[in-house]
C-alpha cells in the first residue's frame, strides 16, 4: 500500500541522498485514518501495510517526486513538544526519483 506526503526541499534532498532515514508527521486524525487500523470501539489496533511513500516537493505542477520504501511506522513523543506524539515513518531505499 502506498501513501503520499508533501515535503520541503531540504528534507526531500536529505532523503534522496540517504542521510535522512526517518520522516516525522504530527499525529492527526486525518493521517491516522490513512495509515492505522481500528477496532469497533475506534481504538487503534495497528498500522495498515504501508510499503511505499510517494514524496512530493511542493504543490506546483512540475514538482520533484520520489518513491521511497517504507520499512515501518512507529509512534514517538515529539522531542520539542513532549505532550504531543508523532508518527515516524522508517524509510528504506529510494525506489524512483524525478528531478
Amino acid at each position: 500500500m502506498r501513501i503520499t506526503l508533501i515535503i520541503k526541499r531540504h528534507w526531500f534532498d536529505e532523503i534522496k541522498s540517504g542521510k535522512k532515514k526517518k520522516e516525522y508527521r504530527n499525529l492527526t486524525e486525518r493521517l491516522a485514518k490513512q495509515i492505522c487500523t481500528f477496532d469497533e470501539s475506534k481504538k487503534m489496533t495497528g498500522f495498515k501495510p504501508i510499503t511505499e511513500i510517494m514524496l512530493y516537493n511542493g504543490y506546483h505542477k512540475n514538482r520533484p517526486s520520489m518513491l521511497v520504501e517504507c520499512v515501518g511506522i512507529e509512534i514517538e513523543r515529539d522531542l520539542f513538544e513532549p505532550e504531543f506524539e508523532v508518527f515516524v515513518f522508517l524509510l528504506g531505499k529510494v525506489l524512483e526519483s524525478s528531478p
